[in-house]
């Protein structure tokens, strides 16, 4: 049946359902359908070329994605994919919808809660969208930044199921329907948000703001939207914050719906044909798009194909750098510092040491401030273990660390995260039921609790201001509950504080960064010693690795300046180059040096921590393997460092990233931290981390000395280096993005200096 038939029938069949409730003043016997009265709210817009007369068919594209969930401004350029992806689709198709279903807030960047949501709304507005939806948690910063978010100056915001009832005379342009005309077909689109949470991250019935009213009786606005628009469109699109349960029902139970593009279940991508709509789920946090294809026959007015497929952000190498450049300042205006580091973990964390981490700050900045409003109670701190969201890895740890560890999702509505802490005054005799009726939750403060006696308790939002989720009805609070600070502020109020007395975040001991600075740095360029190093104390020598004793060792055969070797320069300095071969087992480059041991294997004599640094360039070769770094000075084992040649150059060891190109000078930097209990080594190409390796054992530590460009297999192949650094310490993102790239001349003056220098 021809679809302009049956999408009239449709309306003839909610219409009848009506009848029997309207009078007509003429003729009784006259059944005709009077024209509908509503008070939707609804808006026209046109995308791409205009109508081809001739043609007999049209495809109509949608890229598609949901919940972003504030995953902006960072270092994976999620946001940037997304948008270049969608401007591929573009070029290739002018029909092309750029469709979001809403929940752009919340649980990605820092930089939300710094500029209290703003960021978010001034990102959402620069990816340009043509149509879409509210979410749930967009209603987080109030109804002010909900009203300025709805005013999208390119994209039509839907919200079908949402009423703004404020007497202050605000606008709220938001629609109920969108009619867009595409070319030759008619797209009419209506959207709904589900419903809100709370501090218990559990629905409620409710409102979330109470400026605002929503309806969550959806079959009923679907069939309104329907029975006043559907017969004026060509297909009906749902863009829905319903989740994919709620959307199924619809799609069964809802005649006229062409397409429901959802969001809202964060449980990846699903497609299912549920009636006749086609209902889809995207990626979720701007992991990836959907994109939908529908094919339109414009002479039987029918939808004659209609396709989907998923992309992943973690597949595209391109994204929009004016984008990029935006997003960048936009988070910068508000939060400039948010990957700087403010402390360092010694070790690898799971969600429990993380949560203790964070029972230690709570007590920590709750005592101090309770100290400097000289008040006199007590601190004790009863913490929820549970609400970890993502641990941290050992190393340099920054505000958006800290925020990963306890993302923030302000529940209800325009409140404090339910994950926040609260402080409340409470008896001792009450404390004691409290810790017996949790007792997996963590506990810090005093000791010999007195029944009588009251405390200032630090708790979770949720058990803060609802005993009875959590506690049996006898428990009371002698004062009303107070919001202190989110988690994460604590954690990086707390992570300064160490990092201001030289400890680790996580631990008892003293930061390596505060250690004295050791280094030495090859630069080849000596002319009477051109294998000995610039040292920060006693000399350092390049010399042959020979166990066979061959002799084979003449520096003069390995030091001259690049256009000896007719490759360019790395930097515009006149010196000299390594040049090194394809060592067999029984040759290569053995560094003897005199930097100090440090961290957990000083007994050993070994740096447990330290940073490599060199600038590297590798000829075209067919050969697999490029050895670089061995820590085994008897090369009886594999090297730890290579330049592995397999479809593409990458570098690692067990773990390999890209980055690199033959003939091409590039500065390396590999930062090795080693602990009791793991490692790491983290790999930066020409200034950006590009991976890290996470290790059991201490393989990466370095002794007295230790080789390069050998392995014991004899799998490597030659090259040139210009510099070779290492500094006894672990350098932070930053000072690595400091000393550039290849073409920069690599200086000792942008190391850090220790706490005694």
């Amino acid at each position: 049946m021809q679809k302009i038939i049956w999408k009239s029938l449709i309306t003839l069949i909610l219409m009848l359902s009506i009848l029997q409730s309207c009078s007509f003043e003429d003729d009784p016997n006259d059944v005709s359908i009077p024209e509908p009265e509503t008070e939707l709210v609804s808006t026209n817009i046109t995308i791409g070329d205009t109508c081809d007369a001739d043609a007999e068919s049209q495809t109509v594209s949608f890229a598609h994605v949901a919940d972003l969930h504030a995953n902006f401004a960072m270092k994976e350029r999620k946001f940037e994919k997304l948008k270049y992806f969608y401007q591929q689709i573009k070029q290739q198709n002018p029909y092309t919808i750029f469709t979001n279903a809403g929940d752009d807030y919340e649980k990605g960047s820092v930089v939300e809660a710094l500029s209290s949501g703003v960021a978010v709304k001034d990102a959402i507005f620069a990816m340009e969208f043509d149509v879409r939806t509210i979410g749930n948690h967009d209603f987080a910063w109030g109804t002010e930044q909900l009203l300025e978010y709805v005013q999208d100056p390119h994209a039509k915001v839907l919200a079908s199921n949402t009423t703004y009832i404020g007497d202050d005379g605000a606008t709220f342009d938001a629609y109920d329907f969108v009619k867009a005309q595409v070319g030759c077909v008619s797209v009419g689109f209506f959207g709904m948000v589900s419903l809100p949470w709370n501090e218990l991250d559990e629905t409620y019935e409710g409102q979330f703001l109470a400026e605002l009213t929503n309806d969550f009786s959806y079959q009923d606005v679907s069939q309104e939207i329907i029975l006043n628009f559907g017969s004026q469109v060509d297909v009906l699109v749902f863009i829905s914050h319903l989740g994919i349960v709620e959307d199924s029902f619809l799609a069964d139970g809802i005649l006229g719906i062409d397409l429901i593009l959802g969001g809202h279940t964060h449980s990846g991508v699903s497609e299912e044909i549920i009636g006749d709509a086609l209902v889809i789920q995207p990626e979720f946090y701007a992991d990836g798009i959907s994109q939908v294809d529908i094919e339109y026959d414009l002479v039987n007015k029918t939808i004659s194909n209609i396709t989907h497929q998923a992309y992943y952000t973690d597949d595209m190498d391109s994204y929009d750098t004016e984008l990029a450049q935006t997003l960048d300042d936009i988070a910068d205006t508000y939060a400039a510092d948010r990957h700087d580091a403010i402390a360092y973990a010694e070790l690898t964390a799971d969600a429990t040491s993380v949560a203790n981490v964070s029972l230690d700050a709570i007590y920590n900045i709750v005592l101090s401030d309770k100290k400097s409003s000289a008040e006199d109670n007590d601190v004790v701190v009863l913490l929820n273990p549970n609400l970890v969201w993502t641990a941290w890895g050992a190393g340099e740890l920054s505000k958006q660390d800290f925020y990963n560890a306890y993302n923030v999702e302000r529940q209800k509505s325009d409140t404090p995260g339910f994950n926040s802490i609260y402080t409340v005054t409470i008896t001792g005799e009450n404390i004691k039921k409290m810790v017996i009726q949790q007792p997996l939750w963590l506990y810090k403060g005093v000791t010999e609790l007195d029944d009588e006696t009251s405390y200032t308790v630090a708790l979770n939002k949720a058990p803060a201001i609802n005993i009875p989720a959590f506690f049996t009805d006898d428990i009371e609070y002698v004062s009303e509950p107070e919001f202190f600070d989110e988690n994460w502020q604590i954690l990086s109020e707390y992570g300064a504080q160490r990092t201001g007395e030289c400890l680790y975040l996580d631990t008892s001991n003293t930061m390596v960064r505060c250690t004295t600075t050791e280094y030495f740095l090859f630069d080849f360029n000596s002319t009477s010693s051109p294998l000995t190093a610039t040292a920060s104390g006693g000399d350092v020598d390049m010399t042959a690795f020979d166990p066979s004793g061959d002799s084979w060792f003449d520096s003069t055969d390995f030091v001259n300046t690049p256009d000896a070797y007719g490759i360019t320069a790395a930097n515009g300095s006149t010196g000299n180059i390594l040049k090194f071969s394809a060592f067999d087992e029984d040759q290569g480059m053995l560094v003897t040096h005199k930097l100090s041991p440090n961290g957990s294997l000083v007994a050993d004599g070994k740096l447990s921590y330290y940073t490599l640094m060199f600038d590297i360039y590798v000829p075209s070769t067919d050969k697999e393997w490029l050895a670089i770094l061995q820590t085994n000075s008897l090369n009886t084992d594999d090297a730890d460092l290579f330049i592995h040649q397999e479809t593409e150059l990458e570098i690692g060891g067990v773990d390999y990233f890209s980055g690199i190109n033959f003939n091409t000078w590039h500065r390396i930097a590999i930062v090795v931290g080693i602990n009791d209990v793991d490692g790491y080594t983290n790999v930066h190409v020409d200034g950006a981390l590009v991976g890290s390796i996470d290790h059991v054992d201490e393989r990466w530590a370095i002794g007295s000395s230790f080789l390069m460009f050998t392995d014991n297999n004899a799998e490597t192949a030659s090259g040139y280096i210009d510099n070779i650094l290492l500094v006894n310490k672990p350098l932070t993102e930053a000072e690595i993005e400091a000393f550039g790239d290849a073409s920069q001349l690599m200086s000792t003056n942008l190391l850090p200096t220790g706490i005694d220098e």
